[in-house]
């Protein structure tokens, strides 16, 4: 696996982030051919959002189903989550490949379809996953 490194561009010139380590890593390429890959960053969804998604959110909702949290995540893909055209038709996109803010429109989502099944599921930031 390849660390990367982050920063931005400004008057045409790299600012990284964390300069000293980018340096390191790449004095074990000295005198090698390299290949370099910039693209706009993307945040990505965290562990902690997807603990919550699977082991809050959808739990509850599946105690109170009785549809495993299998079923309920994927009705929840198909109806609440982003759509991305695959052969010319929409699809859900799925959580592996949503961004963090992605992820989080699709939870808030999930806890309003929780709710209109009388579920409380708690805000995110009140539980510890």
């Amino acid at each position: 696996m390849n660390p990367y490194f982050n920063g931005t561009i400004s008057n045409g010139q790299v600012k990284l982030n964390n300069k000293e380590q980018f340096y390191d890593y790449i004095r074990n390429f000295e005198g090698k051919v390299i290949q370099v890959l910039v693209r706009k960053y993307k945040s990505e969804k965290t562990l902690k959002q997807l603990a919550y998604l699977w082991g809050v959110a959808l739990k509850l909702i599946s105690e109170h189903t009785g549809h495993s949290t299998g079923e309920l995540y994927t009705y929840c893909l198909n109806k609440y989550a982003p759509q991305i055209e695959v052969m010319g038709e929409l699809c859900p996109k799925t959580a592996r490949d949503f961004t963090s803010t992605e992820m989080s429109e699709f939870i808030g989502k999930v806890i309003m379809f929780g709710a209109e099944l009388d579920v409380i599921i708690p805000d995110p930031e009140m539980v510890e996953v």
